[in-house]
């Protein structure tokens, strides 16, 4: 599931799927590190970047990337500032 919405002065946009997710806090929070790679995810390919350059850009942009627990699943929300020129 895919949405955006504006909740106070930003623009939320967020992916939710139904898959295993990311229960453990710690474990969200390591997640987002480059090269990191969770226990359940480690039989499938990928070099654990993903998540860490999709915060990279948030950061650049001044804005921030969350791991939520869905129940069941993850929804990843990047959050915006809205833009002062408006």
């Amino acid at each position: 599931r895919v949405a955006l919405d504006r909740v106070g002065r930003e623009i939320r946009l967020s992916v939710t799927d139904n898959g295993q997710g990311i229960p453990d806090d710690a474990d969200r929070a390591r997640a987002t590190e480059r090269f990191v790679r969770l226990e359940k995810s480690r039989s499938q390919p990928g070099s654990g970047l993903g998540l860490s350059l999709a915060k990279a850009i948030m950061t650049f942009h001044n804005g921030r990337l969350d791991l939520l627990p869905a129940d069941p699943g993850l929804s990843v929300v990047m959050s915006f500032p809205e833009r002062e020129d408006r």
